[in-house]
């Protein structure tokens, strides 16, 4: 017969100890969610997603297209490009095989502040938004083509030539990017 204390082998009493600690972190844990999800009201994050659009104003007479600009429609400053696409078109808009040569077929200028690259032109400074209280801030970029029209006698029998602008443009802030260029190709990289 043993007299005295009884003890817990040292394997129990790690375990018991463990089972313990175990107890008390499942407690706190589960206190602490308790008191957060009825402390804690609910949180509502409201975006307002900045609003991109343009629109052509284009000027266009006895088949001169002359004074093409781009405005900004949206809400938010952007950088702006565009695309002149020039074909021979008839009445019923069949467009003709051949596409017109520049300087050959027809004549164009293009504005002082657009640079062409890979097919577009872009413009070389942020179009801001259009403010009735500011007259600096325009909303509208200077004449993309200034004039464009066909050389006489070069439109083939029953066509004419067909000027026509595509438009895009992307927000300015936020882009980290120092032109139109910048913007569009950090864009297509993202």
């Amino acid at each position: 017969m043993m007299h005295g204390k009884r003890e817990l082998p040292r394997s129990k009493r790690g375990l018991t100890a463990l089972v313990a600690l175990a107890l008390i972190l499942c407690c706190a844990v589960g206190g602490t969610v308790a008191w957060l999800a009825t402390a804690t009201g609910p949180v509502t994050n409201t975006f307002t997603p900045a609003k991109v659009e343009t629109e052509i104003e284009e000027k266009t007479d006895n088949g001169v297209k002359e004074n093409v600009r781009i405005h900004n429609k949206g809400d938010i400053p952007v950088y702006v490009r565009a695309a002149i696409i020039v074909n021979w078109v008839d009445k019923d808009g069949n467009i003709y095989p051949q596409k017109p040569e520049k300087g050959t077929d027809y004549t164009i200028i293009i504005g002082n502040k657009w640079k062409e690259s890979n097919g577009f032109y872009y413009y070389e400074s942020v179009v801001g938004v259009k403010n009735t209280e500011s007259p600096d801030t325009t909303g509208v970029t200077e004449a993309l083509i200034v004039w464009c029209e066909p050389v006489d006698g070069k439109a083939p029998t029953g066509y004419h030539l067909q000027v026509t602008i595509l438009a895009e443009a992307i927000q300015a802030d936020g882009m980290g990017a120092t032109s139109a260029q910048d913007a569009f190709a950090k864009a297509k990289t993202n």
